[in-house]
């Protein structure tokens, strides 16, 4: 194997640093890494290999615990290099798996000193990797300290045969570029949304992030990152990723106003893709929130919703009592209503405008521009409901008839200082007739109708109606 000077592998929490003699074949040239939403990372560098002439073995460190070995692919771009295999093993080659083999031996620690802008180096003994490293240094124990390992030529030797390796057939020797590129596990985002909410709950205030997570056993510096937003199948089924310590959570700080924050995104063969303009750093273990979406004004509809989610009514049933209904909040995705841009499903918060209290959250479905979508974030403490069925009678003859029809009243009760409006929501299974009803109902679809009920401040209404339910 040959040996450079002067370059880093990229391993695990942080980079591990070898003495000036001990490099391996290669230098890292180009990092990119695009994660996507199912915790699947996308890895594509460009190496450059240093080989002699004929058969050579060169190791690839650095590749992560959370490889997907069968989609490794190394390729040289000259004519003058030919692959003859890569050979991947099942050992994980994470900052974590490299310093457990070294568990009660000596070891270098180096650690940057902002005030000189050089390397504190430290001998110690490394006692434990249970939950990250933890060293004896003189007469004091530390866990977790912070910086780096420094691995002797022996120990990087030492290592050697558990690396994935590529065998090149070359015609002289030099360096050559390669496309390094893998899929891994432990690579993932998901958005999160931020919404403050009015006082007359008609308008919102948006902010969206990018939420990155790297638990892939391998630590990204100075990589072009982007995230891909929609759902990529998978064959292969992801692979839990043993876990290096907990590293910290950032947010970015980019120097960018509010609005200039926003990453555009770009249709991408039918999924949308998004690419953070400037250079990364991505520890393993870590996470990281970047801006991404932004809306100052974005108009939306609060509903007060009453859903009967059993469509069997074809038995007598009970009295439902002291029923909650559901706080929604409508939302369009359109210029006109202060948007107009493609929502990647995600964690969506809502609070309120003096920023005091939170009202609640769940996941907004994958919105694109000019969908509606809404977010069911808690439910009404001054507004409830009993329903009752007060009428039921089987039709045509013998016990085992599935045609039916049946009475319900459905008492909402208003707490609150001002009138409400409440979507009652009700599901049959068959073919279903409204007879008789107190208000007039919409049909929301083969299955559901809705009405609107109007309760007055400090009172109740009672909507009763009447079904018939036939079952072929």
């Amino acid at each position: 194997m040959a040996w450079g000077k002067g370059k880093q592998i990229f391993t695990g929490m942080t980079a591990l640093v070898l003495v000036a003699s001990a490099l391996p074949a290669w230098a890292l040239e180009k990092l990119e890494v695009t994660a996507y939403q199912n915790g699947l990372g996308l890895v594509d560098e460009e190496r450059v290999l240093v080989h002699d002439s004929g058969t050579n073995r060169i190791a690839l460190p650095g590749l992560g615990r959370g490889l997907i070995a069968d989609s490794l692919s190394v390729s040289p771009q000259t004519e003058d290099v030919a692959v003859v295999n890569a050979l991947t093993l099942p050992d994980g080659l994470g900052m974590h798996d490299i310093l457990t083999r070294f568990v009660g031996q000596a070891i270098t620690w180096a650690d940057r000193n902002p005030a000189t802008g050089k390397d504190d180096r430290r001998d110690g003994i490394l006692l434990s990797m249970e939950n990250g490293p933890v060293i004896q240094f003189g007469d004091r124990v530390e866990m977790n300290p912070p910086g780096r390992p420094i691995l002797s030529k022996d120990q990087f030797q030492s290592l050697g045969s558990r690396l994935p390796q590529v065998t090149l057939q070359t015609r002289g020797k030099g360096e050559t570029p390669a496309r390094v590129r893998y899929l891994a596990d432990g690579l993932g985002w998901q958005a999160v949304y931020n919404a403050t909410l009015s006082d007359d709950e008609s308008r919102l205030r948006l902010s969206g992030e990018i939420m990155l997570e790297n638990r892939s056993g391998r630590a990204y510096e100075g990589a072009r990152v982007q995230v891909i937003a929609g759902s990529v199948n998978r064959q292969s089924a992801a692979r839990p990723v043993p876990q290096a310590a907990m590293g910290r959570m950032e947010l970015n700080a980019a120097p960018m106003l509010a609005d200039e924050a926003d990453i555009s995104g770009v249709s991408s063969h039918d999924y949308w893709s998004y690419t953070v303009p400037y250079p990364m750093d991505l520890a393993d273990g870590g996470s990281i929130k970047i801006p991404f979406a932004s809306a100052r004004d974005l108009r939306v509809k609060k509903r007060y919703v009453l859903e009967n989610r059993d469509y069997g009514h074809w038995y007598r049933g009970p009295v439902q009592a002291d029923l909650r209904p559901a706080l929604r909040l409508e939302l369009k995705n359109d210029a006109e209503s202060g948007l107009g841009r493609p929502l990647p499903e995600g964690l969506f918060r809502i609070y309120a405008q003096n920023g005091n209290q939170f009202l609640g959250e769940n996941c907004l479905k994958a919105l694109a521009e000019g969908e509606r979508g809404e977010v069911e974030y808690g439910q009404a403490f001054d507004i409830s409901a009993d329903r009752k069925q007060v009428d039921f009678e089987k039709l045509g003859a013998g016990s085992r008839s599935n045609n039916y029809e049946t009475t319900y009243e459905i008492t909402l009760r208003n707490a609150r200082p001002a009138g409400v409006v409440v979507d009652v929501i009700e599901g049959f299974n068959g073919e279903w007739r409204i007879l008789e009803e107190s208000a007039r109902h919409a049909k929301k679809d083969a299955y559901r109708a809705v009405w609107s009920v109007a309760v007055p401040a400090k009172g109740e209404t009672v909507l009763r109606y009447k079904v018939r339910v036939e079952n072929p």
